[in-house]
């Protein structure tokens, strides 16, 4: 089974042609996730087992080691793959007034971006599929469009 949407809402959507009473589904997920994969199969009658397969935690980088990236020019675009990647990296940065000017940013999915835009971010990338090649896709779109 392929969602049409890489978010879990659409995850559950492609099980609904599926019969799950009866099923037992395992499902490996972050600490984080949200809690609509398991309540909407569970829903359909499956029984979902939840496994802690990873923690998200901060990085050990120091909020020095950014500012040297910024000063240097070395990024010209910051990702975010999940909600906790953009409090953890705001985090460490001291806050969205710390980011350079012009830095551009891009979010995985919609999920990510609303998490960004509570924060105090812009999103200046967007992109349909929400996969890391859908992200690599957008993000040469807009560099491309923007050197035209």
């Amino acid at each position: 089974i392929v969602p049409e949407e890489y978010i879990s809402e659409g995850v559950v959507k492609a099980f609904e042609k599926v019969d799950l009473k009866g099923a037992r589904v395992l499902l490996p997920r972050a600490a984080e996730a949200r809690d609509v994969i398991p309540e909407g199969l569970t829903a359909m009658g499956a029984t979902v087992d939840v496994v802690t397969a990873y923690r998200t935690v901060r990085s050990e980088k120091t909020r020095e080691e950014l500012e040297a990236i910024f000063a240097e020019g070395k990024a010209d675009v910051v990702t975010f793959t999940s909600p906790s990647t953009v409090k953890h990296f705001l985090d460490i940065l001291g806050g969205v007034e710390a980011l350079p000017a012009g830095l551009k940013v891009a979010c995985i999915g919609p999920i990510t971006a609303t998490a960004a835009r509570k924060a105090g971010l812009a999103i200046h990338i967007h992109q349909q599929e929400y996969t890391i090649p859908g992200m690599v896709a957008a993000i040469e779109e807009y560099f491309k469009n923007k050197s035209d």
